[in-house]
This record gives C-alpha cells, sequence and structure tokens, in this order.
C-alpha cells in the first residue's frame, strides 16, 4: 500500500511504515523534516533514498550521517552507443552481487543521469555496493553536448562507479 506523507504537517513518521521512499524532491527539505528522516532511521525505519545529480535537496545532514558523498557530476559512458542510445549520460549496469535486493536481476540496465556515489558509514551502519558501472564510465562534469572525453586533469572519476548501495545496521 502507498501513500504520500507530508513531512511538514506530521511530528513524527509513523511506525507502522515500512518503507521511506524520498525521490529526488522538487523542494528542499527543512531541517526539521531532515530531523524527522534521522530519528526514523535511529528508531529502526527503513529508508529508499533516490538522488539526482546536484540536488541533495537540504539532505546533506543526511548523507553525511550515512558517510554518503555524492561525487560531482553525471556519469556518461559511450557503451550505451553500442545499443543505440545517443545520449551519454546513462550509467550502464551489466552485472549485480549476490544480495536479496538483487537475486533475481539478470538483465542490463540503463539508469539516465545517474550521479556517483562515495560511500564511508559510521558506526553501526554497513554499506555494501548493490549496482556498480563498467570501468568505461565516467564523472563527467563538463556540459553534456558535443565531444565529451575523460579529463584527467579534472575531479572527473573513471569507473567503474558505484550508484547504488544497500545500508544495514
Amino acid at each position: 500500500e502507498l501513500d504520500t506523507l507530508n513531512l511538514a504537517e506530521t511530528a513524527r513518521i509513523p511506525t507502522d511504515i515500512n518503507l521511506l521512499v524520498i525521490a529526488d524532491p522538487a523542494t528542499r527539505l527543512l531541517a526539521g523534516e531532515v530531523r524527522l528522516i534521522r530519528r526514523y532511521l535511529d528508531d529502526g525505519g527503513n529508508l529508499l533514498w533516490l538522488v539526482e545529480p546536484g540536488n541533495l535537496a537540504g539532505l546533506e545532514p543526511l548523507a553525511e550521517a550515512l558517510g554518503t558523498e555524492v561525487l560531482p557530476g553525471t556519469i556518461v559512458d559511450a557503451t550505451t552507443q553500442l545499443f543505440g542510445i545517443d545520449n551519454p549520460a546513462f550509467a550502464l549496469i551489466p552485472d549485480y552481487p549476490m544480495h536479496a535486493i538483487t537475486r533475481a536481476m539478470n538483465s542490463l540496465t540503463l539508469f539516465p543521469q545517474a550521479t556517483a556515489l562515495e560511500v564511508s558509514p559510521p558506526e553501526p551502519w554497513q554499506a555494501e555496493a548493490l549496482l556498480t558501472t563498467l570501468d568505461r564510465a565516467w564523472t563527467e562534469i563538463g556540459a553534456l553536448n558535443g565531444t565529451i572525453r575523460f579529463d584527467q586533469d579534472s575531479d572527473e572519476r573513471m569507473g567503474p562507479l558505484d550508484i547504488g548501495f544497500a545500508f544495514t545496521r
């Protein structure tokens, strides 16, 4: 059962929620809303957090608490041209680790406008990468038009890059 939750209208995230989903918020979350999410996680709640490049929408304290850094840029992978995709801003994920979440995944997946994550979780958290690009992918910091290539003398990072993690405690 799915439902929308307005964090500005609640004093606490209800305990009967099995999974809180934050999917690229259109507006910046308020500090009090972020505190509600932190309390929900501290109380054992589960979170699916989807982030677009360059838009943490006020959730920087949550990223910091989870030891997660969103790397600058958008992941590009020229391999996607082999599949007839002209837009370079797709992360190609060909295989998955053995994990309960990815156990049944056995086909190639594409993630448009993906961002790379670097994770170093504090206690009591552990993190396992679930979605990792090929080594040919990189984080493109420049414009995504014209000729695009990896620039070694910049903050761009070469793959493999992690775009999805499972956190457990």
